[in-house]
């Protein structure tokens, strides 16, 4: 079975003990981190329907109209509920089972009736399909600002709930694992934007690349030594395809440290990371700066 993780700022993950006592309640608690991803398109943590649960069929308090909960915890009650009965009736397996989690956020967006068309026109997802199925429930209306022709719910809302949500299997050992990487970067979303200090291992003084990584994984329970070429020496190697979130990326010849080792970043998925670059921030391993320099993934033990 596979594991997801999420990477969502502090206005999301302020409801994650309320999704996961629901998530519990309601025997989804490995959705924990998709529940989020889906938060923070939904309403990014900030209105009172955190989960824009009102117009679904759980809420039998509040008014049936957009933003009709003011009570975060009902909304979140009503939506755990919700989005249970959209990954149970798209038969979604696991948390890494994305084509049919592709059709259970699309069914939450659109409602149970774009699953009967998805299984009347070939049973997978696809977005021409949601395209198709939002021009047929919007009854011909095609003008509807950006989002024209397609009139009817969010036709594109699966990329954007994805786009936020990682998937790995489960690995074998080590530190890394959805809880912990929650844990990390809850800690080190605080700091995007500030400025990089070379010396720096404390949000009073900033952060270079090793500090952060030192104090972000202390938070979730992990020491790590104080520089990239250290923590390099702590951590078992993996390759690429083996890396997971949590996991730390390294480079070499960035700068002239004396050490092979001369920078470390937190690795996101997807090849994306977060480090103290200046200012601290998301990159993408793609690019040929980061490829010309990449020497590994490491994962503690």
């Amino acid at each position: 079975m596979g594991t997801g993780t999420t990477t969502v700022p502090p206005e999301v993950l302020k409801w994650e003990p309320t999704v996961r006592k629901y998530a519990q309640e309601f025997g989804v608690e490995p959705y924990v981190p998709l529940m989020l991803s889906l938060i923070m398109q939904e309403s990014g943590g900030r209105l009172l329907d955190v989960m824009q649960s009102a117009e679904g069929a759980f809420n039998t308090n509040y008014p049936k109209i957009q933003n009709g909960i003011t009570d975060p915890d009902y909304s979140i009650w009503a939506g755990v509920q919700e989005f249970k009965h959209s990954i149970t009736i798209a038969n979604v397996q696991s948390p890494s089972d994305i084509n049919r989690i592709k059709l259970a956020l699309q069914t939450y967006n659109f409602g149970p009736g774009f699953l009967n068309y998805i299984n009347s026109n070939g049973g997978e997802y696809t977005l021409e399909l949601a395209k198709s199925f939002a021009l047929k429930m919007a009854n011909g209306r095609t003008q509807c600002g950006f989002r024209s022709p397609f009139c009817y719910g969010d036709y594109s809302y699966v990329e954007k709930v994805l786009k936020y949500y990682q998937t790995s299997e489960i690995a074998g050992g080590g530190a890394v694992g959805d809880k912990f990487f929650q844990k990390v970067m809850a800690e080190a979303i605080k700091y995007k934007g500030y400025k990089y200090v070379f010396g720096g291992a404390s949000p009073t003084a900033s952060f270079d690349c090793s500090g952060l990584t030192q104090w972000t994984f202390r938070t979730a329970g992990v020491q790590l030594d104080r520089t990239a070429q250290m923590q390099w020496n702590q951590t078992k190697r993996i390759s690429a395809e083996e890396a997971k979130p949590g996991d730390l990326v390294f480079f070499h010849g960035t700068y002239n440290s004396g050490t092979y080792i001369t920078h470390v970043g937190i690795y996101q998925g997807n090849m994306q990371m977060y480090h103290a670059g200046d200012p601290l921030d998301y990159a993408d391993l793609n690019k040929p700066y980061w490829q010309q320099h990449l020497a590994g993934f490491g994962r503690v033990q």
